[in-house]
């Protein structure tokens, strides 16, 4: 989703809230029982809400790239080790180095050249399918549900796209 869709989102629930202050009171108490009991309070909905469009709003469209931090059990050791040493560069990817894992570049227009393992290929195809322009790889990430996961061994896979869980408990 990017940051257009997000503010015009953000309006929408203004406008949603409005109406809601414009319900009788014996509907409106109703309705802000039933968010309170699913955990929603509606007078700090109403202050962030405000906030974040208006914040949004002040960030130029070009200037805002969305990105997301993943484990680096989605990727195989060996790809992990080539990313955070920077040798992946006949892999077709633009990525950064830095002491936790890397930086990968997602661009919508391009793809990893064949010469990329599949792991890279499965996440780059995940981000660009979700308009992330950064992937972050950090070994202390959340792994996501639908991409592989790998083991130690280049050939263990933990967990299938299918969403298979992991034979440990971690991640």
């Amino acid at each position: 989703m990017n940051i257009e869709k997000t503010a015009t989102l953000l309006g929408q629930l203004k406008t949603i809230l409005g109406v809601f202050e414009q319900l009788p009171p014996k509907s409106r108490e109703l309705v802000e029982g039933t968010l309170k009991f699913n955990g929603l309070d509606v007078v700090l909905i109403a202050r962030n809400v405000c906030k974040v469009k208006h914040s949004l709003e002040s960030i130029p469209a070009g200037a805002f790239e969305p990105l997301v931090a993943i484990s680096t059990e989605h990727l195989t050791p060996g790809a992990r080790e080539a990313l955070s040493q920077g040798n992946c560069d006949t892999w077709g990817v633009i990525s950064y180095p830095n002491e936790y894992g890397a930086f990968l570049h997602v661009s919508p227009h391009t793809s990893p050249s064949p010469a990329a393992p599949q792991c890279v290929q499965e996440v780059y195809q995940w981000a660009q399918d979700r308009f992330l322009i950064w992937v972050k790889f950090d070994p202390d990430a959340e792994c996501i549900a639908g991409l592989p996961s790998y083991g130690e061994d280049d050939d263990e896979l933990k967990a299938s796209p299918e969403g298979i869980e992991p034979a440990s408990s971690e991640h």
